[in-house]
């Protein structure tokens, strides 16, 4: 704002949060409710329009937290993958060969350059959340360790959100649910646990799916403000 400033001495500036791009996305421009993320990370932010109260769950990173994102997936596919390797874990999985196939690996040489890629070059969070994609396939197509780890993901996600809502809202209010990320993709193996339990507990929230662009979304927000 400092440099514009000085072109635009006369102009409003309005600033946003992710929280409010995750309701754009959803097409909520005033919101009354929760958003929830689960990309990379994975976050959620409760908001009530009547009094102003807001509260954030999450976004504490890979070292303390992300449960419920893609990088939790990843990581417990990797870890996974090398019980398996080792035989301690005779679960019938793909997870080992789908790892390999994404990361460009082979059964011969998985022990040394896992090993060389999470340390020395070292994989990145971005990286372990793209093996999400991997998970979520074996998962849907109903490998037995895959939909393991995919169910901790799904209800460590509903639960985060759930967490915020609890906060906010009573069981009988109506409110919105915005849902955006990557891991989403996935489906109703991820939505399932958490449209089953916000049924459940907050039957008149009302779930929907961010699939606005965040830049177009982020664009609507400012028109709508202005």
């Amino acid at each position: 704002p400092e440099l514009l400033g000085e072109v635009l001495p006369h102009a409003n500036y309005h600033y946003y949060g992710e929280r409010y791009v995750v309701f754009a996305r959803a097409g909520f421009y005033r919101p009354h409710g929760v958003a929830v993320v689960a990309a990379t990370g994975a976050t959620a932010w409760g908001v009530r329009a009547d009094d102003g109260r807001q509260v954030a769950f999450g976004g504490w990173g890979s070292l303390l937290g992300d449960e419920g994102s893609a990088y939790a997936a990843g990581h417990l596919a990797l870890r996974a993958s090398v019980r398996v390797y080792e035989g301690r874990d005779t679960t019938p999985t793909r997870l080992v060969e789908g790892i390999c196939q994404h990361l460009g690996l082979t059964m011969e040489t998985f022990h040394p350059e896992l090993v060389r890629l999470a340390y020395r070059k070292p994989l990145s969070r971005s990286d372990i959340g793209g093996l999400a994609v991997v998970v979520t396939r074996l998962a849907g197509e109903g490998d037995v360790l895959a939909l393991r780890i995919i169910t901790k993901v799904s209800n460590d996600l509903a639960s985060l959100a759930l967490h915020a809502a609890r906060r906010l809202f009573t069981a009988e209010e109506r409110f919105d649910v915005a849902a955006a990320g990557g891991l989403l993709n996935a489906g109703e193996m991820i939505l399932g646990p958490l449209r089953a339990c916000l049924a459940k507990e907050f039957p008149n929230a009302r779930l929907t799916l961010g699939k606005e662009a965040p830049a177009v979304a982020l664009g609507r927000l400012t028109i709508h403000d202005i």
